[in-house]
């Protein structure tokens, strides 16, 4: 399990959704990219929501967030960092947007997924998943970073130690900024998450298995 703060992230249907929803969002963004050849002139996925992390290629943000649902999963402990505050907010902002946009393709997304869902998505629901990454989204100090990078070394420290940001933990961001290469495993780190063929066109797709660090047979 996960924990945020004093909290760990709940087994629940609203995390599976909002989860979900970022992965198969940002994998479909992934494929049209390919269809129309854009290589790596890109930005977009659901870690676009923290605007510092927004230059993350979309195969890591998927691998990303498989990491973070595989500790959600776990039976060890682990404590959360900013990276993983990120991609729980991100991963919620994305599933309210489009469930306010766009409810019937949310629904969709749900509809074929691993686990059978009752709940029924439109946007009102939207708001309860906002409500979801508040209690596990920290303050909010990866959307600060962004803020810093025209600052000089001695305003960037000053505005950090205003707003209590942590350097020693900022480190984890730019470590996903400095990706590329997807780790291998995430077949068995997308249990749960997706259909057995849903991993299967994952690891079918270019922009996804040819960034993998999977050494083949």
């Amino acid at each position: 399990m996960i924990k945020f703060a004093d909290k760990y992230l709940p087994y629940s249907e609203r995390v599976y959704i909002a989860f979900r929803i970022a992965f198969l969002e940002t994998q479909e963004r992934l494929v049209l990219a390919e269809q129309l050849d854009l290589g790596s002139h890109r930005a977009f996925g659901f870690l676009t929501h923290v605007p510092f992390l927004k230059s993350v290629p979309a195969q890591v943000q998927l691998d990303l967030l498989l990491d973070v649902w595989d500790k959600h999963l776990s039976k060890e402990d682990y404590s959360s960092n900013y990276l993983d505050e990120a991609i729980v907010y991100a991963a919620c902002e994305t599933a309210a947007h489009l469930m306010k946009s766009e409810p019937e393709h949310a629904q969709r997304l749900i509809s074929c997924g691993p686990l059978q869902s009752s709940f029924e998505l439109s946007g009102k629901s939207a708001t309860q998943f906002q409500e979801l990454h508040l209690d596990f989204a920290g303050e909010g100090h990866y959307l600060l970073l962004s803020q810093c990078q025209d600052l000089s070394p001695e305003e960037s420290s000053e505005f950090k130690n205003k707003y209590g940001v942590i350097t020693g933990k900022s480190d984890c961001l730019f470590d996903a900024l400095s990706r590329w290469h997807v780790a291998s495993g995430f077949e068995d780190r997308a249990c749960g998450l997706l259909t057995d063929e849903e991993v299967r066109t994952l690891s079918e797709m270019p922009d996804f298995i040819n960034s993998s660090n999977k050494v083949s047979p």
